[in-house]
């Protein structure tokens, strides 16, 4: 079993969005101040399995979106100079207008937009960052330039919001956007943005903990098992 994100999986634990975190975070650890738990055993006699059916699938979309966040903040390099045959987005199907804007209005109660809000300037501080590596007598103009694309770049960021609510339309219905969106609004809602990712770094601190001890547990009890056939392990 993984650390961090693959322990995440493993144990059934998904993400949600908190409010006060941005993707200027650079670490792993900061990252996790985005994510949170599901908890549908207590959540169960409150309210109708099928509203928490729709819960559960929002806080699975929002895994991706906290992988995005983690791209967007770290990635050095252009898509054009990914790795070639990167996973392609799926095909989404036309929604109405009514439907995108139910889902703007979803991702706006759960301050998603602050996933991506430092999208542009971080893509273009390392983006000059690597021009300047092997260009440092540009320095100067590498500075100017960049001023320079930050203004004409300004605001490309609500492109990746319009595309998030497209893909939150195609997978939700209107209806059910708006009771979540009511949901988020609610006391619980609102408790539930701001007291999972307390829990969640909690988790993940027992799991890494958990992951070590368990490894070493697995590794004597090899050593031991290989020992009994009298091949034992360097």
């Amino acid at each position: 079993m993984k650390h961090s994100s693959g322990i995440l999986l493993a144990a059934g634990l998904v993400p949600t969005f908190r409010s006060s975190c941005t993707t200027s975070a650079t670490t792993s650890h900061e990252l996790r101040k985005v994510m949170g738990t599901s908890k549908f055993m207590v959540l169960v006699p409150l309210l109708p399995l099928k509203f928490l059916d729709g819960i559960r699938r929002s806080m699975r979309r929002n895994f991706k979106w906290a992988a995005l966040a983690l791209s967007l903040a770290l990635s050095p390099l252009p898509a054009a100079a990914q790795q070639a045959g990167a996973p392609q987005a799926p095909q989404l199907k036309p929604v109405s207008a009514s439907a995108m804007q139910a889902a703007r209005d979803l991702l706006a109660v759960k301050n998603v937009s602050q996933v991506y809000m430092n999208a542009v300037p971080n893509i273009i501080q390392r983006t000059k960052d690597g021009f300047l590596a092997n260009n440092l007598s540009y320095q100067k103009d590498l500075n100017e330039v960049a001023v320079v694309v930050a203004q004409s770049m300004a605001g490309k960021e609500k492109e990746i919001g319009e595309q998030m609510a497209k893909i939150y339309a195609n997978d939700f219905t209107e209806q059910e956007m708006k009771d979540l969106t009511a949901f988020y609004k609610s006391p619980l809602g609102q408790k539930l943005l701001t007291a999972e990712p307390n829990a969640i770094q909690a988790s993940m601190m027992f799991m890494n903990q958990w992951a070590q001890s368990f490894g070493e547990a697995v590794v004597a009890q090899f050593r031991e098992e290989m020992k009994k056939r009298g091949k034992p392990l360097g």
